[in-house]
């Protein structure tokens, strides 16, 4: 998303090239021997490798080893189940001794690297860069609201772990307090992974349905330009049950919007209860639904958090995430 503004980086040429895409065809069984014969004379060229994976950068590191490869990792490493232990532990972890260095996005993904066994001296904490002062004064008509409504909007790919139909049913409960008083933006794509068969976009729909809420809760496709649509929404909110960042809350924030969400992952370092947002403590619609009210109907707690999160945003800018980037790259490219 802010691809232009890295490409601002002086004297350093960046060129993108998805090698997740090698991963999702019928050869896939051979990344690998793929990647090397698309790619090894191409990396050859440059002085530095940034992958923006876990998995990209154990296919470079195979066939690259006179580079300094710098891995960006932005989700957990889950090896619960016994057979991505074993995969993880006699395949992928010897690869990834090859790696010079890991940049993380929050404290808690720094943990779940260090217990998977690479060593904490080749783990930085670089933490999302944003946009500050992106979204303007006045209404872009995006919406189509109801002033009168409090309107909710979740930013999020649309998956069981991110919580939508949390949402709804807290709308629900708040539907039947105060009628049409709420109206809810659920913007993202469907996410499925290659072991899923699910469409949950339609289960979503189906509830709303059932709950009778087709004219509070609205899907939208996700959009470029997201801040035209977060300067329009009163709050966001993430019940997410795993979150290594919570890039959306952030750019919520840096729009002067509170926030509530889950109490997982990197979220608490983004969100300060009572202080930006609310943390929830369940994954339960019951609580869900308390907060929005209360931000809701208390007008002076609604200003005080929106205004600290406006403030907190300001840590997070662009500028300083590509400013230690850059440290990074030049501490390499001597």
């Amino acid at each position: 998303r802010y691809k232009e503004e890295l490409m601002k980086i002086r004297n350093i040429k960046i060129i993108q090239y998805n090698l997740y895409a090698l991963k999702k065809n019928w050869w896939a069984v051979f990344p690998i021997l793929k990647a090397k014969i698309m790619l090894k004379d191409i990396l050859e060229k440059f002085s530095l490798i940034h992958a923006n994976s876990l998995w990209s950068a154990i296919i470079v590191s195979k066939f690259i080893k006179n580079k300094p490869i710098i891995c960006w990792v932005h989700s957990f490493v889950n090896i619960k189940r016994k057979g991505k232990r074993v995969i993880f532990k006699f395949f992928k972890k010897p690869m990834l001794a090859n790696i010079d260095k890991f940049i993380v996005v929050s404290k808690k993904l720094r943990q779940n690297l260090i217990e998977l066994g690479i060593k904490e001296n080749k783990i930085l904490l670089i933490y999302n860069g944003i946009k500050i002062n992106n979204c303007k004064e006045g209404v872009s008509g995006i919406l189509k609201n109801n002033s009168d409504q409090f309107r909710i909007g979740i930013v999020a790919r649309i998956h069981p772990g991110k919580g939508q139909h949390l949402l709804i049913q807290a709308i629900s409960i708040l539907n039947r307090k105060e009628p049409n008083k709420f109206k809810v933006f659920i913007i993202g794509e469907e996410f499925k992974t290659e072991m899923e068969d699910l469409n949950f976009t339609e289960h979503l729909k189906k509830l709303v349905k059932k709950e009778g809420l087709s004219g509070n809760v609205h899907f939208l496709s996700f959009k470029e330009d997201i801040f035209s649509i977060l300067q329009e929404l009163d709050i966001v909110v993430l019940p997410s049950k795993e979150e290594s960042f919570g890039l959306s809350l952030l750019e919520a924030m840096s729009c002067k919007k509170p926030v509530i969400a889950s109490n997982v992952g990197g979220i608490p370092e983004l969100v300060k209860d009572n202080f930006n947002g609310f943390l929830l403590k369940t994954f339960e619609a019951k609580e869900l639904a308390e907060r929005i009210y209360l931000l809701y109907k208390d007008k002076a707690l609604y200003k005080r958090l929106a205004n600290n999160a406006y403030e907190y945003a300001k840590k997070f800018s662009i500028e300083k995430h590509i400013k230690e980037l850059r440290r990074v790259y030049d501490s390499y490219l001597k």
